[in-house]
């Protein structure tokens, strides 16, 4: 079962990073909200720890995708 997550995930890593970011955007603007109606404060670094997060699983996601493109596949094929 989990190899077959771990597939899923390995097939569908955009899908999945676009899934994580609408999640995060989600979560930063009910925080926000509940922020502005009560006196609840919320620690806005935990925001910039899952920006930068996310950022660093796409930008590896895409240096992956970019050199197997160049380096391991034949001109005209796709990885």
């Amino acid at each position: 079962m989990i190899v077959r997550f771990m597939n899923f995930l390995h097939d569908h890593w955009p899908g999945v990073i676009l899934l994580m970011t609408f999640a995060l955007v989600l979560s930063a603007l009910c925080g926000f909200w509940i922020q502005g109606i009560t006196e609840h404060k919320w620690d806005m670094a935990v925001l910039w720890t899952g920006i930068i997060a996310l950022a660093t699983a796409a930008a590896t996601g895409y240096g992956k995708f970019w050199a197997d493109s160049k380096y391991n596949s034949p001109p005209g094929d796709k990885p």
